[in-house]
């Protein structure tokens, strides 16, 4: 695997958007990284059903 420099360290209970180019390894750094804490909550967007229930809520 190639070292990526990414260094995402956020205080608990805060959220980021992982942006970047295709095929980057966004998806992979977050499966190893992230997903392994059980409080973690993944939202993908390029779902449709996720994208359609945070789309429809009123702020």
């Amino acid at each position: 695997m190639i070292q990526r420099v990414i260094d995402l360290k956020l205080p608990k209970g805060k959220s980021a958007f992982l942006w970047g180019p295709r095929k980057a390894g966004k998806s992979y750094w977050i499966r190893k990284h992230l997903l392994a804490d059980p409080e973690v909550k993944l939202i993908d967007l390029l779902k449709t059903d996720q994208f359609a229930d945070y789309a429809s809520r009123q702020v």
